[in-house]
């Protein structure tokens, strides 16, 4: 007689990766089909729960002021392990929350898009700079034609073109830039 440890020795990568249906059909003993299907829940765990995170992280892009019960309902899981996901994402950095205000509300009825080409050995230089700037609301190095892109905002062309002429053109390692002055915009920034 084989015991449900042996079988669960030899068997366990088979049973990781076959159908459980299929295992009770091959006569499998009950007991190694609960084995089974609790080495096949701790082994879907972090599948399971990467698909949980995405899917809390969609329903929080969408409105995070949602209340941990009513995030629960949606995904179908308590609000203890709502919190609990949440908790270990901002912990680990996953997740973060920011307040987004409408710029236009606070002044800011210029938003701007600046591209720089700059010198390849100055690119941490420029961006280091650049995200010092308080104008400066965001910024990434890029490749194609520009090097880097920042996304700035300002009250009026004044205040951009004060930008460009006494900072901007001061930086060491910038060639040159273009910039994109955003007449609308229907998502983000």
């Amino acid at each position: 007689m084989v015991t449900v440890l042996e079988y669960g020795r030899v068997y366990a990568a088979y049973m990781l990766h076959v159908n459980l249906f299929a295992l009770h059909a091959c006569n499998i003993r009950y007991h190694v089909l609960i084995y089974a299907q609790k080495m096949l829940v701790a082994s879907q765990g972090d599948h399971m729960t990467r698909l949980l995170d995405e899917r809390l992280v969609e329903l929080l892009s969408q409105d995070a002021r949602q209340s941990s019960q009513a995030l629960a309902n949606q995904l179908n899981v308590s609000s203890s392990t709502v919190r609990r996901r949440i908790s270990k994402l901002v912990k680990r950095g996953v997740l973060r929350f920011a307040a987004l205000a409408e710029p236009s509300e606070f002044g800011f009825y210029l938003r701007a898009i600046i591209a720089f080409d700059v010198e390849h050995d100055k690119v941490r230089e420029v961006m280091e700079l650049l995200s010092g700037r308080s104008e400066v609301k965001g910024l990434a190095a890029t490749s194609g034609r520009f090097d880097v892109i920042a996304l700035v905002w300002f009250t009026s062309t004044d205040g951009l073109f004060e930008f460009i002429e006494s900072e901007v053109s001061k930086m060491e390692g910038v060639r040159n830039t273009e910039t994109f002055i955003c007449l609308r915009v229907e998502k983000g920034f």
